[in-house]
């Protein structure tokens, strides 16, 4: 079991990485970027790699947060605000299988997430 300065030093270096990857998503999801072609379905599975990082990271910046629900929720609206925003950009198109993608990428973490919390000793108890 760690000390609780290693755990909160943990915690607050998972949540600024929890907050760039955020923003570094976001950027992605909303700049121009050039037309290359493209495997079938290569879009969706970086949006499920992106969704499973940031849920991944989500858990560790947040472990008071017992019910994974909250974490969810944000992750999925997060994803459904990027394709608004794509709906109004000329540069980028938005696309309900994008959002289906990120709950996969969410679900994907859930396990892997549960068992690194239990490793690093992060059971629920809060730091907020």
């Amino acid at each position: 079991m760690m000390n609780d300065t290693v755990r909160n030093r943990i915690i607050t270096i998972a949540r600024v990485l929890f907050v760039a990857a955020l923003l570094f998503t976001f950027y992605k999801a909303t700049a121009p970027c050039l037309v290359e072609p493209q495997p079938p379905y290569k879009d969706k599975v970086l949006h499920a790699f992106a969704f499973f990082m940031l849920y991944l990271l989500a858990e560790q910046a947040f472990p008071e947060h017992r019910h994974f629900g909250r974490k969810v929720l944000f992750l999925v609206a997060f994803g459904v605000v990027i394709e608004l925003v794509q709906f109004f950009l000329p540069w980028r198109s938005a696309e309900m299988m994008d959002v289906v993608a990120d709950c996969a990428g969410i679900a994907l973490c859930v396990a892997p997430a549960s068992v690194i919390r239990r490793m690093m000793g992060l059971r629920g108890e809060g730091v907020a």
